[in-house]
This record gives structure tokens, C-alpha cells and sequence, in this order.
């Protein structure tokens, strides 16, 4: 109690904030209510003339942790729940900018860091670890640049949804040429973001080249299924629709489903 005497002989109050305190009770639950306990007994046996010693702040994307805590920790809690809502993308954006201009030496163009803002949702932790593993990332490739390839190979790497081969093989036909449309196009641009308009000519020229010219037609409705099942993003920008693939590399999309695409083809020379 050496502490509470220092608070109170100085007049001051401790204020201790829990950050990610989820986290921490998911981690560490005995540790967490061992450390919570300590500083909830130093206002334990004071008078009602003496002053509180001590407030925490707890922080946490959810309340789910709260169930975690023990009965002896969470009644003395005061439950005052204060809501706050996630950043916008223009904030993370601004905040991930910030970041960069400060600490980041490579080159990173304001595409790739919207790019980054879209996909953290306004979790900016994750747009943080994104940045910082992305830049690491492109040391090891000796890359003076922090690229959407990069961005796209350390976002899965940290996703809970992961596009796996089990899931590209199983896929329509008409899926996976319009992946590898995608894929080829975002390979050769480099860019975090593909027009709409940039589409419909390269798919049918896919579609072409390996004779599933019936599959043109279905364009709209092929996205649009794609979109639903998070392969990919699409965003309205004023008048213009644009694309986005974070899940996976496109470099690494395009090989595999040239792969899968010729084995087919080999496998049933009529099926293509």
C-alpha cells in the first residue's frame, strides 16, 4: 500500500488505462485479474471522507472479455460503457499517412496507403502491422517501394479468410477466368485498384484464349458472385466503380490458375 499512501499524501489520483485489454484478458485471464485486483484494492478501507485513489480505463473492440473476468474483479467495476465508433477509411487514412511520413523511409504512393485504409475497416491496429510488415516485406526484397503486392502478401498472412487452392479448384470455370483476369491485370499495373471499365475486353479475351467463349455473357453476374463471397471488393468512386484484391498476391493468383487452367486442359483437351 506503499503507493495508495504516496497518492494520498500528494492529493492525486491514479488513472490506469487497460488498451486492448481483449487481448490481454484472451492471453493472459489469471495475470489480467490478478493485476486488476491490486489496483482495485487500493481504495479498499478508506472513509467516506477520503478521497478515490484509483480509476482504470478499460479498452477493448468488444465486451465479450468481460465474462473472463472474475466474479470478484467485475463487480467492482463500474460499467460505464462509452461507445466509440470505428475510424472512417479518410481517418485511417490520415493516420496511417501520418505514420508513414514519420517513420517509413521507402516510397509508398497515397493509392496503396487508401488501399490499406480500406482494407484495416478502421482497425488500426491492423493497419499499423500492415504498414510495418509490408515495409519489411520490401527490405527483403530489396524493394525501394512499398508496393500493393506487398500490402496483399502480408494481408494474408494476418486475415482470418484465406483463398486456398482447394477453394480455386472447385470454383466454375467462369470463376476462375475471371480471377485470372484480375490477376493478370493487376500484375502487370501494379496498382491497388482496377477500373471497371478496364474489365469486360481483357475477360473476354481470357475467355477467348481458352475457348469458353459461352462464358463471356455472364461477366456481371460472375462479379458480382465473386464480390459476395469476399474474393473481391468493389467501391463506388463519384461516377466510376473500382476493384480491389487484398487476400491474396495477384502475381501469385495468376501463376496458380495458369497452372490449374493447362492441367485441365491437359487432362481434358475437349473441356477447354
Amino acid at each position: 500500500y506503499i503507493l495508495a499512501d504516496i497518492l494520498l499524501a500528494r492529493k492525486v489520483h491514479l488513472i490506469v488505462v487497460f488498451d486492448n485489454i481483449d487481448d490481454l484478458v484472451e492471453k493472459e485471464p489469471e495475470e489480467v485479474n490478478s493485476l486488476i485486483y491490486g489496483f482495485q484494492r487500493f481504495s479498499e478501507g478508506k472513509n467516506d471522507n477520503e478521497p478515490n485513489l484509483f480509476s482504470q480505463i478499460l479498452v477493448a473492440r468488444d465486451l465479450e472479455f468481460i465474462v473472463e473476468l472474475d466474479r470478484s474483479v467485475f463487480r467492482k467495476i463500474i460499467t460505464d460503457v462509452i461507445p466509440f465508433e470505428p475510424y472512417t477509411a479518410e481517418q485511417t487514412f490520415q493516420l496511417v499517412n501520418t505514420f508513414v511520413k514519420k517513420k517509413v523511409k521507402r516510397k509508398i504512393a497515397e493509392e496503396t496507403i487508401w488501399f490499406i485504409a480500406l482494407i484495416a475497416r478502421g482497425n488500426m491496429q491492423l493497419a499499423l502491422e500492415l504498414i510495418k510488415k509490408a515495409n519489411h516485406l520490401a527490405g527483403i526484397k530489396h524493394s525501394l517501394t512499398i508496393t500493393p503486392e506487398h500490402i496483399r502478401a502480408v494481408n494474408k498472412k494476418l486475415t482470418d479468410f484465406h483463398i486456398t487452392k482447394q477453394m480455386l479448384e472447385e470454383y466454375p470455370i467462369g470463376y476462375k477466368l475471371m480471377l485470372l483476369t484480375i490477376a493478370r491485370r493487376f500484375k502487370s499495373a501494379s496498382r491497388a485498384f482496377l477500373n471497371f471499365l478496364d474489365l469486360p475486353s481483357l475477360y473476354i479475351s481470357i475467355c477467348e484464349e481458352y475457348n469458353q467463349m459461352k462464358n463471356a455473357k455472364y461477366f456481371s453476374d460472375i462479379l458480382n458472385d465473386l464480390e459476395k463471397i469476399a474474393i473481391i471488393s468493389l467501391h463506388n468512386v463519384e461516377r466510376d466503380i473500382f476493384l480491389t484484391l487484398s487476400d491474396i498476391p495477384a502475381n501469385q493468383l495468376a501463376l496458380y490458375l495458369e497452372k490449374n487452367l493447362k492441367q485441365k486442359r491437359r487432362d481434358k483437351p475437349y473441356f477447354l
